[in-house]
């Protein structure tokens, strides 16, 4: 009697364990189940899945002279950031997870601690991270970087006024002036001490240091370390008066986000052959359509033309005009590259259209370069300023439709 009963036990918990899972499966069919929404920190990166593609991620240590969080806040919500502590800089680990710092200007409390300089230098060097300082940092700087130091400029300044030389060509564009008033606020204040192949000087200008003595020294830098880079300026932002202002502490910004993605730009044409000859920083905001260029192309040979730009839900288009008239378009969502052999010589035209931007005041890099030359040995020797977390993938992009072949890869525009 006990085989029969347990027999038809068993088949009563068979019969009611498949009646569950028809009930369960005729539920989830008419989309009563659903699974928990995901957490989004608006970091994860996926695309497709309803979360926002990653924002830089910035950390602003306040100072007491400079404020760069007021101007970051200006750019709009691409550039949030979090205030950091100084005493979270000396750990290696916390300051990895973002994409640049700003050390501003504050009170010097004696020579930097071995911890800070050891941290900070690891952030660069290593792990590729983007370090803006201002004024009294300069003492850290050059203790973490001392191979850039240029020791003739180590002064302190007094408070006054000068006219600073706008050294770079692309500042020199966004300005337009080759010249720009800057106010010193307050004694002592210091100079962008560094120097060599690989220092890249913005602004320089004559001035009184202490003693009387004048000299003429850079008074905003950036130089590349290992995978990272470091920039540097010596005055305070908000305490300049003149109507320039607004454009290079916009500029300043958009060079320390880009950091990476301008290093990356710079490596792949050196390692491809290839000469560095200009270069435009750029943003757009949605509903802003296109931005173009010209290149002088003094002689036939190869010319590489490049949109720089971070994968963060972009979608740019770069559009490469010939003198004959002849175009080629190329489109993506992270950094796009046009190679033309035997280019002609003449005016080249090169546009950026902006098909998608996350967000306002977007960044990206426009870059030609042609090759061989001087500049290529010359970039080659400095060290590698590739960011290794924030590669510029080149997208799969695909040619414009209206393309159609001419040359290999080339179209008259409005060709049939």
């Amino acid at each position: 009697m006990v085989r029969p009963i347990r027999m038809c036990a068993d088949a009563a918990s068979a019969l009611l364990l498949a009646g569950v899972l028809l009930m369960v499966y005729w539920v989830d069919q008419r989309g009563l189940i659903t699974s928990p929404p995901v957490p989004d920190d608006g970091n994860s990166g996926a695309t497709g899945t309803g979360t926002e593609p990653p924002k830089p991620k910035l950390a602003v240590a306040p100072g007491k002279f400079d404020q760069m969080g007021k101007l970051l806040k200006t750019l709009g919500e691409g550039y949030q950031f979090v205030d950091v502590d100084e005493s979270e800089l000396t750990d290696l680990s916390k300051i990895t997870k973002y994409d640049a710092i700003f050390l501003t200007c504050g009170e010097p409390t004696g020579a930097p601690a071995p911890a800070i300089t050891k941290a900070l230098r690891g952030y660069v060097e290593k792990h590729g991270g983007t370090l803006y300082a201002s004024d009294l940092r300069y003492d850290i700087l050059q203790a973490a970087f001392p191979e850039f130091v240029d020791l003739k400029a180590v002064a302190q300044g007094v408070q006054k006024d000068l006219i600073a030389t706008v050294v770079d060509p692309d500042l020199r564009n966004v300005l337009g002036a080759v010249e720009m008033p800057l106010h010193f606020d307050q004694e002592e204040w210091r100079p962008a001490a560094f120097g060599g192949p690989a220092v890249t000087v913005y602004l320089k200008g004559s001035f009184k240091i202490n003693g009387g003595v004048t000299i003429e020294a850079p008074l905003l830098v950036r130089f590349p370390c290992g995978k990272g880079t470091v920039l540097f300026t010596s005055f305070h932002n908000e305490k300049q008066k003149s109507d320039l202002v607004p454009k290079l502490l916009k500029y300043l910004v958009l060079s320390t986000v880009t950091a990476g993605v301008e290093s990356n730009a710079t490596q792949e044409m050196v390692r491809g052959g290839f000469s560095p000859k200009t270069k435009s920083l750029l943003s757009v905001t949605p509903g802003e359509q296109s931005v173009a260029r010209t290149f002088q192309h003094a002689k036939a040979g190869t010319l590489k033309f490049s949109l720089g730009f971070e994968p963060r839900g972009a979608r740019l288009r770069l559009e490469v005009v010939s003198p004959k008239g002849e175009s080629r378009v190329e489109q993506g969502e992270s950094t796009i590259t046009i190679d033309v052999p035997d280019a002609a010589p003449g005016q080249w035209q090169y546009t950026a259209v902006a098909e998608k931007v996350p967000y306002e005041n977007f960044p990206y890099l426009l870059t030609v370069g042609e090759a061989g030359g001087p500049d290529t040995t010359a970039v080659a020797a400095a060290p590698n300023p590739g960011s290794a977390r924030r590669t510029a993938r080149r997208s799969s992009s695909r040619r414009s439709p209206w393309a159609r072949s001419t040359g290999p890869g080339w179209a008259r525009p409005g060709s049939a």
